[in-house]
């Protein structure tokens, strides 16, 4: 459960709006074009996004929802079914463990998952554990359930701050844990929260993902 998003314009400003931002980010100057996609894409069921928040300050999380130049979050939540965000969410402990459980049973294969924050890597991950299971062992788990795998942020890309010697904790980066092929990386200090949005908007309306560099990051904006 999350809090009500009270809408900030009708749905015809929404879509105009939404299709201005991604034909000036994208560079694509066909704004109907966007505009008829962004409408097909709603009518059809929105994809879950589990968001995981491990060795971070939130930093990326606060600037997707804090950004006033274009309304991101809402935009977000209109391709996505966020239905995990540890900082956003309204569910704790055993209620939070319920629900991500039942997202990785239910819709195995259909959710997107994106990781902000390092990754400990000391004792095999032991020290920090998702609903008891070894950070490690439970993101290569899920990830091979999920249809897209993003790393968002310097911490999740490659370790960031958590990294930075001396790393009590060995910090390492998820393309580290699972491999450039896998892990779409959006780097940035926070992360880019307009990227994250154009990525997520493009593999939605195009049912593909945009030319991808040789560290795993996308071609975009």
């Amino acid at each position: 459960m999350f809090p009500i998003v009270i809408p900030l314009f009708t749905k015809e400003e929404f879509i105009k709006t939404f299709s201005y931002f991604l034909s000036s980010f994208l560079k694509i100057p066909e704004v109907a074009s966007l505009k008829r996609k962004l409408e097909i894409s709603f009518s059809k069921k929105k994809p879950s996004l589990i968001w995981l928040q491990l060795l971070d300050c939130a930093g990326c999380s606060e600037k997707l929802i804090r950004t006033k130049e274009w309304p991101l979050f809402e935009f977000l939540t209109a391709l996505v079914d966020l239905k995990y965000h540890e900082l956003l969410m309204f569910d704790t402990g055993h209620s939070a463990e319920a629900l991500l459980k039942r997202i990785l049973t239910e819709e195995q294969g259909d959710y997107l998952l994106l990781v902000e924050g390092a990754i400990p890597y000391r004792d095999r991950g032991r020290v920090l554990r998702v609903s008891g299971e070894p950070v490690l062992d439970f993101l290569v788990r899920i990830s091979e359930g999920a249809r897209l795998v993003l790393a968002f942020g310097n911490c999740a890309v490659n370790g960031g701050l958590p990294a930075t010697p001396p790393s009590p904790t060995c910090a390492i980066g998820l393309p580290n844990l699972l491999g450039t092929e896998r892990v779409i990386s959006l780097f940035g200090c926070p992360g880019k929260a307009k990227a994250l949005v154009a990525l997520i908007a493009y593999f939605r309306l195009f049912e593909t993902l945009p030319p991808i560099d040789r560290a795993g990051r996308p071609v975009i904006g």
